[in-house]
């Protein structure tokens, strides 16, 4: 049991299955976050979106910005003027943060009918840490690498194999599940991954650098935000 937390603890074989009874049983033991809990991005999104609507925000689609400055946000057919801006462009900012990266990640979205894992999985890999995530309906996320690239192209033999090969060792009724989609995009990260607020001129408050943490981070750095207008 891990100091002062009765909600992490060390498990052995034996509390590891009495907890996720599916699991590999070559696992000899585990760290049990009793409470940890995970999001489904797409519907956090989608709800997001239709709760700002309601709000009656504007929303500017598929808009390209070519410049963002203190007060001003400009796009090719069009030029906004408003008392502060928030840029939040990830690597859309590149150009305006200094030392800002692109740090390739990639997902898999598999249906798997003969596997019923309850509970988020994290195996340490020697190579990357690898999660997986358990969705309705025997879906799964299985992710994610972590490389220094701003490669955006499709998922590499390499990963896909690494992934898979994973995803067996954790439940080999993987064995027979089905690929529905493989996924790679790129996370904006600072040379020290940690997350970048900064204000200029009080018209202009960068918000970027949120690396692999985008979704735990988010309503703490919006809650940061809100404090430099009071």
């Amino acid at each position: 049991k891990l100091p002062g937390s009765d909600d992490i603890r060390y498990i052995d074989s034996a509390g590891l299955f009495s907890v996720e009874p599916e699991l590999n049983k070559e696992f000899g033991e585990a760290i049990y976050l009793k409470n940890e809990s995970w999001v489904y991005p797409e519907k956090i999104m989608a709800r997001l979106a239709k709760n700002l609507l309601k709000k009656n925000v504007t929303w500017h689609e598929t808009t390209h910005v070519d410049v963002i400055q203190p007060g001003l946000v400009k796009t090719k057919k069009q030029t906004f003027h408003f008392d502060s801006v928030i840029d939040c462009r990830g690597l859309g900012a590149k150009g305006s943060i200094k030392n800002l990266r692109g740090v390739r990640g990639e997902l898999i979205h598999i249906y798997a009918p003969d596997v019923r894992l309850k509970h988020m999985v994290r195996l340490m890999h020697p190579r990357y840490k690898l999660y997986l995530v358990p969705q309705e309906n025997h879906y799964y996320i299985l992710g994610a690498t972590q490389i220094e690239s701003e490669d955006t192209s499709p998922m590499s033999v390499r990963s896909a194999m690494e992934l898979l090969s994973a995803l067996y060792v954790i439940h080999s009724g993987f064995s027979e599940a089905r690929i529905v989609d493989m996924r790679t995009n790129c996370r904006p990260a600072c040379l020290d991954n940690l997350p970048y607020i900064k204000c200029i001129d009080n018209r202009l408050i960068q918000v970027n650098g949120l690396f692999r943490h985008g979704y735990l981070l988010a309503p703490v750095l919006a809650q940061n935000v809100m404090t430099l207008f009071d």
